[in-house]
């Protein structure tokens, strides 16, 4: 119930920050817009994560569809091993707003996702637990850097988050971005 309230306050506060609501008169500036795909890798609390999504922003607006899979990370001299290992699969569709400074970019997102992964149960034997499968809607949340190297390349990173109610989780990818930049 508390990531439930914690889901809800940070999506609104993503909502009505937009200047989407905002009843200024146009000044007269340029519309700026841009799309563009990125790819990364980086690392969750429990092994390596893997991200690949598309983004288009408009004005200081950013849309984004992305998806992220992150496995469990075993490594022991002796070969012993927790099973199952853990896994997670999330496709998300986020919005969000970015704050530019030259050519270095924040981006500040929140959405709607599914995600779909192995959990752990009880325990059976000394490395052995049950296999909980997870399927559940979820709330992901992203804090993304960009460095525009040039106009359609660009290098950076994110810090991520899923909210959901069977295994929540975080971590941090290194990505490269391809595309028109704003």
């Amino acid at each position: 119930m508390r990531n439930a309230k914690l889901a809800l306050f940070s999506v609104s506060v993503l909502l009505f920050s937009s200047n989407a609501f905002s009843q200024e008169e146009s000044t007269g500036h340029t519309e700026a817009s841009g799309g563009w795909v990125s790819v990364g890798l980086g690392s969750c609390y429990f092994g390596p994560t893997f991200q690949a999504g598309v983004s288009y922003t408009y004005n200081e607006n950013v849309f984004s569809v992305g998806y992220l899979k992150g496995d469990e990370f075993q490594f022991n001299v002796e070969g012993i091993h927790n099973e199952p290992a853990l896994s997670f699969k999330e496709i998300g569709v986020m919005y969000g707003q970015a704050y530019r400074k030259q050519y270095v970019v924040l981006s500040l997102l929140g959405g709607v996702g599914f995600l779909n992964g192995i959990n752990r149960g009880k325990q059976i034997a000394f490395h052995e637990f049950e296999q909980v499968n997870m399927t559940t809607l979820s709330i992901p949340l992203e804090a993304e850097v960009r460095i525009e190297v040039t106009n359609n390349i660009g290098i950076g990173s994110s810090f991520f988050g899923s909210l959901n109610a069977k295994k929540t989780f975080f971590g941090a990818i290194v990505k490269i971005f391809v595309g028109k930049f704003s």
